[in-house]
Parts: C-alpha cells; structure tokens; sequence
C-alpha cells in the first residue's frame, strides 16, 4: 500500500533563507508541539546518516534513524529511515522529499 502526503506552500522570503531553516533548524520544525525533536547527527550527503530523536510529552523518546538518499545545497534534499547509514534494514518507514524553489519574490 503507498500513502503519499504533498505540502506544497508559498513562504514570502528568499530561497536561501528558506532553505537555512529547512536544512540547519530541523529541531523548531520537525514534529509539532508538544513533541519536540533533536538532531543528533547529519551527515548531508548522498548515503550519508540523518539521525534524530524525537521526544513526546509524556516522556515518549523515538529515534528516527536512517540516511540521505540525495542532498543538493540549496535545493532539496531527500530522506529515508528504511535503512540506517549501516545500510541495516529497519521498520516501518518513510521517504521524505524536502524541495525548495524561487517562485517570484519569495519561495
């Protein structure tokens, strides 16, 4: 079964901006309150590990660990917790697809 979910919006301000928020202040925007979200280690390339954990309000922690599949500065990046940097298979999982684009004066 494949579920998809597409968040498309416009953010009035710069692409480089944008993007500075998306890739390096992932702990404000990852999982919403009251959960809140660490990274712990992001090593932005291609096969590269993208590890955080996330933290519930009732003292719930889950490490969401796996790797890069693409990573273009600037533009998009994409993820997978299907395996760990250790290419170990790991369950259930997800693809995420982060993409940022100039769209007239903003983003």
């Amino acid at each position: 079964m494949l579920n998809e979910l597409c968040v498309t919006r416009f953010i009035a301000a710069p692409v480089d901006k944008v993007w500075q928020v998306l890739s390096t202040r992932q702990n404000e925007w990852w999982c919403p309150a009251p959960w809140r979200a660490e990274v712990d280690h992001q090593d932005r390339h291609a096969g590269g590990a993208c590890r955080m954990t996330m933290y519930g309000p009732d003292g719930e922690v889950v490490p969401q660990n796996g790797i890069y599949l693409a990573y273009e500065e600037g533009h998009r990046f994409i993820t997978t917790d299907a395996v760990t940097s250790d290419f170990e298979p790991v369950g259930p999982f997800m693809i995420g697809i982060w993409e940022v684009e100039a769209e007239g004066d903003g983003t």
